[in-house]
């Protein structure tokens, strides 16, 4: 799914959907079209921090970079004269692999400064409340309130398996190798098929294995996989 965004704001409000989360004292690489990764890293603090920000990207950027490409540079955080030269710095590296910095954007949550043209504005409720209706009728989930909130949220419960393992250790020494390997890689085709993933109940139906319930295409429920992550943001 693709987000056309058509202003610094619009952007901003965009940024935590791409993440899956909103982020705070962060330096974002947003692409302007397809090939180049989004990617989110702590805001380096000091010359030190910022080279090493740029070795931990430089081959992965310079491996995927395409004749054209951009990339807008979001730095979320209040001390703004940290944004500008960590933005700059990467600006400049990004340059010597092929790839034009689009725009260099500060914001603290109520204000904006894009340092390319010294362009300035504010971040509205209403551009958020847009940005995120628009969001929800392709079915994304919505962002969580930080990165901790998101990590928290993709930790299952644990309990309901570890109740049936015992019984499924005991029945796997008596079933085939080979009929355990029909029965996951059925189950891996019909995920990527529908997207769909297991509700705990399902989870612990198999983890009895597959001779104890009906066929994994006819057993798969829960809910649909939400999509966590657009994959690129042009500019109209």
């Amino acid at each position: 799914m693709d987000l056309v965004v058509q202003s610094p704001d619009e952007l901003l409000a965009a940024v935590p959907h791409v993440l899956g989360f909103k982020p705070e004292e962060s330096i974002i690489l947003v692409p302007f079209g397809p090939g180049l990764p989004i990617t989110r890293v702590d805001l380096p603090k000091t010359a030190r921090d910022r080279d090493e920000v740029w070795d931990a990207i430089a081959d992965v950027y310079g491996r995927h970079a395409r004749p054209d490409a951009r990339v807008g540079i979001v730095c979320i955080t209040e001390d703004r004269r940290n944004a500008e030269l960590a933005s700059q710095h990467l600006s400049t590296h990004l340059d010597t692999v092929g790839i034009t910095t689009h725009l260099r954007l500060w914001a603290d949550g109520e204000r904006w400064r894009e340092f390319n043209t010294g362009a300035t504005g504010l971040q509205t409720q209403a551009t958020a409340e847009r940005i995120a209706a628009k969001t929800v009728l392709t079915g994304a989930v919505q962002p969580a309130a930080n990165r901790a909130s998101l990590a928290a949220s993709l930790v299952g419960d644990r309990e309901p398996l570890a109740q049936v393992l015992p019984e499924a250790r005991a029945a796997a020494v008596t079933r085939s190798p080979s009929g355990e390997r029909e029965w996951a890689l059925d189950r891996l085709e019909q995920f990527h098929a529908d997207g769909n993933r297991l509700t705990d109940g399902r989870r612990r139906s198999d983890a009895r294995g597959p001779g104890d319930h009906q066929h994994p295409r006819r057993a798969l429920g829960g809910h649909e996989h939400p999509e966590h992550c657009l994959p690129h943001l042009p500019l109209d």
